[in-house]
């Protein structure tokens, strides 16, 4: 058997960066190794940004169905004939358009990018099977007790008038129009609001194609959303997704408002989270699942956010165990506040963590993922080098402190959903 070496420090491929004319900074990552190429165009446009309800996402999503020179179909055919892959992800503050594809197509690429970027053409016809789609769709992902739990914790911990706390209708799709759609690419989908991500196989053509896009987009104004002070106020809620009687399962949640990974706990605090429940053979796994019997799966994690954080503990629990359950949960939280980890849990757990960071970090792609993440919490990939050093150090002390400062019962909001 090879000898088991600790991950001590890594070297991360750091990206090249220039700035264009009208001030969009790329960040390039080379490697010409494999003839694949990926683009990734970053907005300040995600959801918090938006006046009206599922603006932001309706106009990311509809970006791609038709533009001023094609159609979806024609748009569709062009992804399929030369296999390039497209994808648009929106959160709560961006919106991420990416395209991949061969280097000998990126060209063709590009113009589809070109296209959805520039020419968007938001169709009445396009934009009610989108919505109608997603109407059915919500309203259907909203009879899941796993859903309801989720944005009941979410309201409960930041309050209903926090833009990470808000959660709309169904029936608010009726509401969405073409002209919504317009104004809101018309003051997002600029310059200013931009940064964009180069990886893989990028030629020095690609880079001029790349640049020739961002420089007919227009210089636009950043907007800038003050963030309201989460509820912070800890309660126990019980829900129902259907009648009590017929219900065989039920939901937890259990957390709190937290912080984003610029706070100097973050690195201690998310390895004390890992080693609760963010592994298979994590304390709650071994307790919950493996001892008790009472759910297929339990976890917990600190959420990294742009403005915030959160801590949670989620489950899907036989319904007739889930208040036993629950003090079980609260019985391993207590342990690691009274109780020093030992020294060889602790280190399986840095190896767990190291070893998930070796495994994002595995080719130009993954990299390029994590630069985004970098680049959107006002960090470069050197973060990561100082993440592996942060996680070596931690000792069973301070997760005993994480655990006592931050995870008392009477901090910690509980959400049951039958």
């Amino acid at each position: 058997m090879p000898d088991i070496k600790k991950i001590e420090k890594i070297d991360v491929l750091k990206a090249a960066t220039q700035q264009t004319d009208n001030g969009v900074d790329i960040y390039s990552i080379i490697t010409p190794a494999q003839d694949v190429l990926r683009i990734s165009f970053v907005f300040t446009a995600g959801i918090k940004y938006q006046d009206k309800s599922y603006i932001a996402t309706a106009t990311a999503n509809l970006l791609s169905e038709g533009t001023k020179n094609h159609t979806s179909l024609e748009i569709a055919e062009m992804l399929d004939l030369y296999g390039l892959y497209f994808d648009v992800s929106a959160d709560r503050e961006f919106v991420v358009i990416t395209i991949c594809s061969l280097g000998r197509f990126a060209d063709k690429a590009l113009h589809v990018l070109e296209e959805v970027l520039l020419y968007p053409n938001f169709s009445q016809k396009e934009c009610d099977v989108y919505t109608q789609k997603r109407k059915v769709a919500l309203q259907i992902e909203r009879e899941k007790s796993n859903v309801i739990a989720r944005e009941t914790f979410a309201k409960a911990i930041f309050g209903e008038g926090h833009h990470y706390g808000t959660f709309s209708s169904a029936e608010d799709y009726d509401n969405v129009t073409v002209a919504d759609l317009n104004a809101f690419y018309e003051k997002h989908y600029n310059a200013e609001n931009l940064f964009v991500v180069l990886s893989g196989n990028i030629s020095s053509e690609t880079e001029v194609g790349v640049v020739d896009i961002i420089s007919k987009l227009p210089s636009g104004v950043k907007h800038h959303i003050v963030s309201p002070t989460p509820t912070e106020e800890p309660v126990v809620l019980h829900v129902d997704a259907k009648d009590p009687e017929e219900s065989v399962q039920s939901s937890v949640n259990i957390g709190r408002v937290m912080f984003n990974r610029n706070h100097p706990d973050f690195t201690a605090m998310q390895l004390t989270a890992t080693l609760l429940g963010g592994y298979f053979s994590s304390r709650l796994m071994k307790n919950i699942r493996e001892d008790k019997g009472y759910t297929y799966g339990i976890q917990s994690a600190l959420i990294n956010m742009q403005d915030s954080g959160y801590f949670i503990i989620g489950a899907q629990l036989q319904r007739e165990f889930t208040d036993v359950a629950v003090e079980e949960i609260f019985k391993e939280i207590e342990l690691l506040r009274t109780t020093p980890v030992p020294d060889e849990e602790l280190e399986v757990v840095k190896r767990v963590m190291l070893g998930e960071i070796l495994r994002v970090l595995d080719g130009p792609f993954g990299i390029a993922d994590v630069a985004i993440e970098n680049i959107q919490n006002g960090t470069d990939n050197s973060a990561s080098e100082l993440l592996v050093k942060g996680i070596r150090a931690i000792t069973a002390t301070q997760v005993q402190e994480m655990a006592q400062k931050y995870l008392s019962r009477e901090d910690l909001t509980v959400v049951i959903c039958n």
